[in-house]
């Protein structure tokens, strides 16, 4: 079983806009599709599936979420951009995304 306390839909706010993100555990062997069932990835292992969308837009893959040594959460943007999030305190996670080496806010909560 996969754990984290980031696992399911979060609301966003990424540099003043409005978002959405999501992690889904997706087990060995089982097909992960998108709400439209249109892209499917098959797995090989035991790890996380995250999406990303923005303004509305078509949500991007999330990648190598990987929890740090004081609990908050780095990943990478479809792009190859980093991200972090701090542990949440209470329903509310911060922290920061970068975009061609500028760091941004992002704000997470349930």
């Amino acid at each position: 079983m996969l754990v984290g306390w980031w696992g399911g839909k979060w609301s966003c706010n990424i540099d003043g806009r409005s978002a959405r993100m999501r992690w889904t555990p997706v087990e060995a062997g089982v097909n992960m599709c998108d709400e439209n069932g249109r892209n499917c990835v098959r797995n090989d292992r035991l790890r996380w599936l995250g999406g990303f969308s923005d303004n509305g837009s078509r949500e991007v893959r999330l990648t190598d979420a990987r929890e740090g040594s004081r609990g908050g959460l780095n990943f990478r943007h479809a792009d190859g951009n980093h991200w972090y999030l701090a542990k949440p305190a209470g329903n509310k996670a911060t922290g920061w995304t970068t975009w061609n080496g500028r760091r941004y806010p992002l704000s997470c909560w349930r």
